[in-house]
């Protein structure tokens, strides 16, 4: 059933996932089901939500600008996902995701990839381009 806001729900919940979908196996058994996946993130400091919502808003509402914002990575929108800011699934299976923060003044980035190496490249770039918005 629902739980109650709790402090730390956030640390909590993930964990509690997972441990309820591994009853079964265990929790190696379950990791070893999942798609090989590198997720690393990063952040502009000092960008507030009044900056950065415009920015969002722009890539949310108008899909040639996520075009151009994906062409520049490299990438092509296979689909994308509103729910947190903004997470756009490229063609070729990586993630990039930028929202605001919740509790500072930041932009963050994660990003997706088969690889170590192609998950740093993306956050290196994807950064890079961000900056150039702000």
């Amino acid at each position: 059933g629902p739980l109650a806001p709790l402090i730390t729900r956030d640390c909590t919940l993930p964990l509690l996932t997972v441990l309820y979908a591994s009853r079964e196996g265990g929790v190696a058994a379950r990791v070893a089901q999942e798609p090989p996946v590198v997720t690393v993130a990063d952040r502009l400091q000092e960008v507030s939500q009044d900056r950065s919502g415009p920015f969002i808003a722009a890539l949310s509402k108008d899909p040639s600008a996520r075009q151009s914002f994906l062409q520049a990575l490299g990438g092509a929108e296979a689909t994308c996902d509103f729910t947190d800011g903004i997470r756009m699934t490229l063609q070729d299976g990586r993630v990039v995701h930028i929202r605001p923060s919740g509790n500072a003044p930041e932009l963050r980035l994660y990003v997706e990839a088969q690889d170590p190496e192609d998950a740093q490249t993306l956050l290196t770039e994807g950064l890079a381009l961000l900056r150039q918005n702000f």
